[in-house]
């Protein structure tokens, strides 16, 4: 029997959602975050723009394949995937409200 292979890539969030195809499997739970953990979250973003860091560690996200060469499932980190994903999306509607087409239709 061959041994498993644990691999790991430093990838940028806006990578990894531009480039695959992320689904959260069933068995997760549903998004559980509450205004105190949401608050958390743009309090350390907001810092981090303030400090006009070059980097933000949005934190470990684990994910496995599922079938396809670019198609994976979420094990861990989906509170704050789905999290950044919601405010990413509010920032382009956001752009498309202002009539910023070039912004509001970035992939």
């Amino acid at each position: 029997m061959e041994a498993a292979t644990i691999s790991f890539d430093l990838r940028g969030l806006a990578t990894e959602l531009k480039e695959r195809l992320i689904n959260v499997p069933i068995y997760q739970r549903s998004y559980a975050w509450t205004l105190e953990e949401i608050a958390e979250y743009w309090g350390d973003l907001r810092g981090a723009f303030s400090e006009k860091a070059a980097e933000y560690f949005i934190g470990t996200i684990v994910l496995t394949p599922a079938g396809s060469s670019n198609r994976f499932h979420v094990i861990d980190g989906q509170q704050r995937l789905a999290t950044t994903s919601i405010l990413l999306a509010a920032i382009r509607d956001e752009f498309k409200e202002r009539s910023d087409a070039k912004r509001g239709t970035i992939v």
